[in-house]
């Protein structure tokens, strides 16, 4: 027998039709950050000094970083916004490690 949920602890089409209504613009920005960030990885390595430095802040960082972002906006618009916070813990600390390796001394 299949269970189907209890509209009462869990509806998930009202948590996203809640969402669209009071965050839909804000989620519409994130996926224009989301967008903008995985258009800036490949420009921002072409603008690089191509090291290997370069190679881990835009390759694996900077990739890490939208697309953990990307998993809070989708999560978001689903009406999952507890567990959004995962990924975007996981997007905060990846920019605090390109952060550190581009104000420190990226070589060591």
């Amino acid at each position: 027998m299949k269970e189907t949920p209890h509209k009462t602890l869990l509806d998930r089409d009202a948590s996203a039709k809640a969402i669209a209504e009071g965050y839909g613009s804000q989620l519409d920005i994130l996926t224009d950050m989301v967008n903008y960030a995985s258009n800036l990885i490949p420009r921002a390595y072409q603008s690089s000094e191509k090291k290997l430095r370069d190679v881990i802040v835009c390759f694996v960082l900077l990739k890490q970083f939208a697309s953990m972002l990307d998993s809070v906006e989708v999560l978001a618009r689903a009406g999952a916004v507890h567990a959004a916070f995962v990924p975007a813990r996981a997007a905060f600390e990846a920019s605090l490690h390109i952060e550190w390796i581009l104000v420190s001394d990226g070589e060591k």
